[in-house]
């Protein structure tokens, strides 16, 4: 005796399924870190160099206005 295939329906819980259309993705996020590291007596005497050379710069213009350029003068 053989049985027949029987296509009644059957009940069946099923789960929605929600789309959405944001995609995730892994991403690599690259981060630059610093490290805090003492400056070498070289970096240390070239930054005060440019300070002293905007010192002068500015002493040198003041000077040729004054002196120079007679602008307040009488």
């Amino acid at each position: 005796m053989s049985t027949k295939p029987v296509r009644e329906p059957v009940a069946v819980e099923t789960k929605g399924i929600v789309r959405d259309s944001i995609v995730y993705r892994d991403r690599i996020v690259k981060e630059d870190i610093y490290i805090e590291k003492e400056l070498t007596w070289w970096q240390t005497f070239r930054m005060r160099l440019g300070g002293i050379s905007i010192l002068l710069i500015a002493f040198a213009i003041l000077y040729l206005m004054f002196n120079l350029l007679n602008l307040f003068r009488s």
